[in-house]
């Protein structure tokens, strides 16, 4: 299928957009160690239980050592401590200013894809990612009004920081564990890569829970019906179909388009505050959706 990852790098977006609202609201009630040990485990639940459905256990006796330790290590890296660090960003900052380090992601993806897995981008693919990155900066740069400490500022600034690396090197090694051609002739396919990554993110997740003695604790959900359903809800979107389409991204394409694409979460949240939560958008904001969707543009019609 023709630009088949750059599509499942959006779609993965948009899921993220949908996720990034709902966890927020989330993570003010559980917190954001409880919230990424509740939701890997569930996530793990399901991609394990539609890749057992869908592959058998054939895929696992076959799996290189090799491809599932890269694999497991992408997850550690990617959704135990990387999650960790971009949830309590939100916490501190909001999803406005949270949701910026996201677009330090892609360059840091380019630089890893060009030295671990010998990607060159070419003038046009760089001119559509920088494209990209500057209107997704423009909206979420856009001065914010709710006062955050400066206290605050200091340590989301550091775990935003933090889960953007760990984004960049998770997409990198995912795209190493996996076999080039979906599976077809050895290697492992995107979902049961995704769902070793996961399971991989809930063990080292439980680790920290019982070293710290947190472990009850962290996997209590709560009474609150509305917190439940949007953890739910986030975690079908987020961590699984979202989690599985960026592996296809990955595959299919190079990992700084299919890195530049997903940070385009920013802009897709701009239409589910216009019309779910009822927020005015700046004209700053609607330039900057503008920019990025250019930028989009240049990365589909590259090849032309």
């Amino acid at each position: 299928m023709l630009f088949l990852g750059e599509t499942a790098a959006l779609l993965t977006a948009a899921c993220w957009a949908c996720t990034s609202i709902l966890f927020g609201f989330v993570v003010r009630h559980l917190g954001a160690f409880r919230l990424n040990l509740i939701r890997v485990t569930l996530a793990a639940v399901m991609l394990g239980g539609l890749a057992l459905l869908l592959f058998g256990t054939g895929w696992l006796v076959a799996a290189r050592p090799r491809d599932l330790l890269v694999l497991s290590i992408s997850g550690w890296v990617g959704l135990t401590l990387g999650d960790w660090a971009y949830f309590q960003s939100l916490h501190l900052l909001g999803p406005r200013l949270g949701t910026l380090f996201i677009t330090l992601s892609p360059p840091l993806t380019v630089l890893l894809g060009i030295f671990v897995l010998h990607e060159h981008p070419g003038w046009r693919e760089l001119a559509g990612m920088t494209l990209t990155i500057v209107g997704v900066a423009w909206v979420v740069l856009e001065r914010p009004t709710d006062g955050t400490p400066r206290g605050h500022r200091i340590r989301g600034t550091a775990c935003g920081i933090l889960g953007s690396v760990g984004q960049a090197v998770a997409l990198v090694m995912s795209k190493a564990g996996m076999s080039p051609n979906g599976g077809t002739a050895g290697g492992i396919a995107p979902l049961p890569a995704a769902a070793v990554r996961m399971f991989a993110a809930m063990v080292a997740t439980f680790a920290l829970a019982a070293v710290t003695r947190r472990v009850t604790e962290s996997i209590n959900p709560g009474r609150d019906r509305r917190v439940i359903a949007a953890m739910v809800g986030a975690t079908i979107l987020g961590p699984g179909i979202g989690i599985w389409l960026s592996l296809v991204a990955v595959q299919r394409t190079q990992v700084g388009i299919a890195s530049t694409l997903i940070s385009a979460v920013p802009v897709l949240v701009l239409p589910i505050v216009v019309f779910v939560q009822k927020e005015r958008v700046s004209p700053r904001a609607v330039f900057g959706a503008v920019v990025a969707v250019a930028g989009v543009a240049m990365l589909f019609l590259r090849g032309r």
